[in-house]
């Protein structure tokens, strides 16, 4: 007779890729969504970049900050734990921005004012996105209770705005 050995199934390495990939189509897809409503087919991709370029932009410039800061204050979570859990809050507000795509399109298709409600919904997403991504850098710290990693949240929330803002006019105008 034979022993059996039990182990963990092994990890998949894929899946942090993927679901970073998917946040990113859905960033693009309200972008889409947009210029699919606009009747004007030329503004598609430039709409779909646009929507993907600012939330991509504004986490990757503010992620690096958010770590080398983190580090500076001496706190007790690892570097990898506040990238994924910035990486997790990317991942969970593309998924809103794809949900939020559907409502786009009918609003585009059906309104005069689609790019001041694109506007409106991009910033939906980032008012509901950015305080989740907040909660998980949350949870990765065990010092979240310290003055420093509060105010490195308060921060980095005001700083992506500004960097979102900033990029977001910048490819706008």
């Amino acid at each position: 007779m034979s022993a059996i050995t039990v182990s963990a199934p092994a990890p998949v390495v894929g899946a942090p890729a993927r679901a970073a990939l998917e946040a990113a189509g859905g960033f693009a897809l309200l972008g889409v969504c947009a210029g699919l409503g606009a009747g004007a087919p030329y503004r598609v991709p430039s709409l779909a970049l646009t929507a993907l370029i600012v939330p991509l932009g504004a986490w990757v410039v503010t992620g690096l900050s958010v770590l080398v800061v983190h580090q500076f204050l001496d706190l007790d979570a690892r570097p990898e734990d506040i990238a994924a859990a910035l990486g997790q809050g990317f991942v969970r507000t593309g998924q809103l921005a794809a949900s939020l795509a559907p409502v786009m399109l009918f609003m585009a298709a059906t309104s005069d004012s689609r790019m001041a409600i694109a506007c409106l919904l991009m910033g939906a997403v980032a008012a509901c996105g950015l305080p989740a991504t907040a909660r998980q850098l949350r949870r990765a710290e065990p010092q979240s209770d310290h003055a420093g990693f509060r105010w490195l949240i308060r921060g980095w929330l005001l700083f992506t705005t500004l960097v979102g803002l900033r990029i977001g006019l910048d490819l706008v105008g």
